[in-house]
C-alpha cells in the first residue's frame, strides 16, 4: 500500500499511519514482509492536580491543538479529561496504559465526575475525533455510554482487569 509505505532503492519510509505489505523479488527469490506505521507519539508522564489539569503541566497551551497522538503516564483526573477532549482538536490516538484515572469532584461533564479505576459515564462520548483509545491497565469498570458516538474509534484496547461494563458502551 503505497498510501502507507514507499520503497526506493531498498529503503522503506513511512508515508502514513498504517500497515503495508511489501514484496521483493531478485535473482529468483521472492520475500514479503509486512510493515505497520505507527502514529509519532508524545509522551508525558503527569500527576493529578485538585484543582487544575496536571496535563497542563506538562503541554504547552499552545501546542494542544497540534498533537495527534498523546501517550499519558501518571494520574489524571476530571481536569484531564476535559483537556483530552476539548482542549486538544486533533488529538486522534491516546494511549493511556500506563495511566491511572482516579477520583476527582469536579464534572467532566454534567453529573459525571472521575473515580478511581473507572472510564466513567459518557467519558469519551460524542468524540468522533478519536481512531485509537488504549485504556488504562489499572481500569476496573467501563461506565454507560463511555465512547457512544466516537464513530471513528477503529482501535480499543480493554485491559484484562475489567469487571464491571454498564450498559451501552458504544
Amino acid at each position: 500500500n503505497a498510501n502507507v509505505a514507499t520503497v526506493d532503492n531498498g529503503v522503506v519510509t513511512g508515508v502514513a499511519i498504517g500497515t503495508a505489505r511489501i514484496t521483493a523479488q531478485a535473482g529468483g527469490v521472492k520475500a514479503t514482509c509486512t510493515v505497520e506505521v505507527e502514529p509519532n507519539y508524545v509522551t508525558v508522564n503527569t500527576t493529578a492536580k485538585s484543582t487544575t489539569a496536571g496535563l497542563l503541566d506538562e503541554l504547552a497551551i499552545a501546542d494542544l491543538k497540534n498533537i495527534t497522538a498523546l501517550r499519558v503516564m501518571g494520574t489524571i483526573n476530571s481536569y484531564d479529561i476535559i483537556v483530552l477532549n476539548n482542549k486538544m482538536p486533533n488529538l486522534h490516538y491516546l494511549d493511556l496504559t500506563d495511566a491511572r484515572i482516579v477520583a476527582c469532584d469536579y464534572e467532566y461533564r454534567s453529573d459525571c465526575r472521575t473515580e478511581d479505576d473507572v472510564v466513567g459515564d459518557y467519558m469519551f462520548s460524542e468524540q468522533a475525533k478519536y481512531y485509537t483509545i488504549k485504556l488504562p491497565k489499572t481500569t476496573k469498570a467501563i461506565g454507560y455510554s463511555a465512547f457512544d458516538g466516537c464513530s471513528n474509534l477503529t482501535d480499543f484496547e480493554i485491559p484484562n482487569g475489567i469487571t464491571s461494563i454498564e450498559g451501552i458502551v458504544f
